[in-house]
Formats: C-alpha cells, sequence, structure tokens
C-alpha cells in the first residue's frame, strides 16, 4: 500500500468522542502554555545606575518571599474539567446488556 492511498476507518461515537476530548484537552494546554509565555517579560538593569540596580534586586527578593508564602494559584483556581457530554438511551442500555 502506498503512502498515498487512503483507508477509510468507521469509529464508533464513543471512540469520536474520545478523540474530541483529547483534542480539547490538548488545546487547552497549548492556550496555557502560549500565556506563560507570554507574561515571560526581561528587563535590562544596565541601564540604571548601580544603586538603583540593588535597591531594585532586594525589592524582587522581598516580593519572591513574600509570595511564596501563599498558595500557588493552581491550588486555588478550579482545574478545568471536560464538558459534560449526557449518554444516549441507546448507550445506557448496551452498557447494562453487555
Amino acid at each position: 500500500m502506498s503512502s498515498t492511498d487512503k483507508k477509510k476507518v468507521r469509529l464508533s461515537a464513543k471512540e469520536v468522542r474520545v478523540i474530541k476530548d483529547t483534542i480539547n484537552a490538548n488545546i487547552i494546554n497549548i492556550s496555557y502554555f502560549i500565556l506563560e509565555v507570554q507574561m515571560m517579560q526581561t528587563i535590562n538593569l544596565n541601564e540604571l545606575p548601580e544603586e538603583a540596580r540593588r535597591e531594585l534586586l532586594d525589592f524582587y527578593e522581598f516580593l519572591l518571599q513574600k509570595y511564596k508564602k501563599r498558595k500557588r494559584i493552581d491550588e486555588i483556581v478550579p482545574k478545568r474539567v471536560k464538558a459534560f457530554q449526557p449518554m444516549k438511551r441507546e448507550e445506557i442500555y448496551e452498557s447494562i446488556n453487555r
């Protein structure tokens, strides 16, 4: 079979749902990663006088200590969950009769 040949595969509704959920979860993960990258910033301290650099670094260390004591935001904010997909009556009967 060459690489240009296409094979049709029939998937069950459950398999399609699993694939969709996986794709949606990956999209959410990628979105969070992009958001984290966008939040990173760089400051050029070389443009400041020596005294200002020391003061800024002291303040930065103070902020690190202050916010280390607090819980991380992911521990406070609820996690995203998959959207609820109600089961069809036929699926319920199929699972009972197995």
